[in-house]
């Protein structure tokens, strides 16, 4: 009599792993299918949130001309745009990000100014084409 109870309750015990390995399994299925749900493609996240637009595609300056870098339908602050250039022996900004941030035009020639949200990442960026002239 007593062997069959031990035999009852090994069968209980397996039984109960399972069980327990059906509810991991099943878990991890859930876990995958709410984060595809959510998130997406990543390309969707990002087409979202990247927002960050010149005020001009094209600037003209003359050399030695000095101006303001803006962009257009940016909701974060300013601060948060990170500006650079292709080649700062044409084009120089500063400061680099806030809102005072300027282009200088130093030689003859064509380069970009890269604009970046840091908020979203650096994929996240535009460009103004700068041409400097006489």
């Amino acid at each position: 009599m007593e062997k069959r109870h031990e035999g009852h309750h090994h069968m209980s015990a397996t039984k109960q792993v399972l069980l327990t390995l059906i509810i991991i399994v099943a878990v991890i299925i859930l876990g995958i299918v709410i984060y595809y749900s959510f998130s997406g493609p990543s390309s969707n996240i990002y087409d979202l949130h990247c927002k960050i637009e010149p005020a001009f595609k094209t600037m003209n300056l003359n050399l030695g001309n000095i101006a303001p870098l803006q962009v257009t339908n940016y909701q974060g602050t300013l601060d948060n745009v990170y500006w650079t250039t292709e080649d700062s022996s044409i084009a120089v900004v500063n400061p680099q990000s806030g809102e005072g941030a300027t282009v200088e035009a130093k030689k003859i020639g064509t380069t970009n100014i890269i604009a970046t949200d840091n908020t979203v990442g650096p994929e996240c960026t535009t460009s103004i084409t700068i041409i400097v002239g006489e």
